[in-house]
């Protein structure tokens, strides 16, 4: 690559650097933020683009954190309570009953979309977030009281940014981190596998999900 995406072209002075979370290579400018990564095994502070600084700081939090949608069953087409948040390790969308009495979700056998069967993320002209995967679609629509058009769009545009990270990041592993076709675990995967960095994702939800 030559130049990065702003159009500064890399030479001896302008150096190309990586996003350690989606591995893209940028230059200084485009990569002069800072922060720890958790979900992706580096709790230190490391050089990130614009982008997936913005992801991390700002929309990842509220997809941990969950917000209570509509989902139209899969063979009525009756509209439902479900409670919707993103996996602690960030690796797949989870839904579940949500009673509006209590305020409480029953988490106890969630179902759940793994990300790396996502193909697209769209909001259609009905007012709904349809997410379309290998093995079908999933269907929200905002309840009206919990949210509205504002958590549509903001979901919308976190869950497509986590998509394509994951593959950008995927795709960089590929080619710049050895990693041979057939290998049954990326980096990524490796690191967050430790039960203490496990714990720590999971406290971090919990705290954004009490904080919600």
């Amino acid at each position: 690559r030559e130049s990065c995406s702003c159009g500064i072209a890399f030479d001896l002075f302008n150096r190309r650097h990586h996003c350690r979370c989606c591995g893209g290579i940028y230059c200084g400018v485009c990569s002069s933020n800072k922060c720890s990564l958790p979900g992706w095994g580096i709790e230190s502070e490391v050089r990130t683009c614009d982008a997936c600084h913005t992801f991390e700081l700002q929309q990842l939090p509220m997809l941990l954190a969950g917000d209570v949608w509509f989902k139209p069953g899969a063979w009525t087409g009756l509209a439902n309570l479900r409670f919707v948040w993103l996996d602690a390790d960030q690796s797949a969308l989870l839904w579940a009953p949500w009673d509006d009495e209590t305020a409480i979700a029953d988490r106890q056998q969630p179902r759940r979309l793994e990300l790396s069967q996502v193909e697209s993320v769209e909001t259609t002209a009905a007012q709904t977030l349809l997410i379309r995967s290998h093995d079908g679609r999933l269907v929200l629509e905002p309840d009206g009281v919990h949210g509205g058009e504002r958590m549509l769009q903001a979901w919308a545009a976190a869950l497509t940014a986590l998509v394509a990270i994951r593959r950008e990041r995927h795709r960089n592993e590929r080619l710049y981190g050895g990693i041979p076709a057939n290998a049954e675990a990326s980096p990524r995967t490796i690191a967050i596998s430790s039960p203490r960095l496990q714990h720590l994702l999971r406290l971090r939800q919990s705290q954004l999900t009490s904080a919600r």
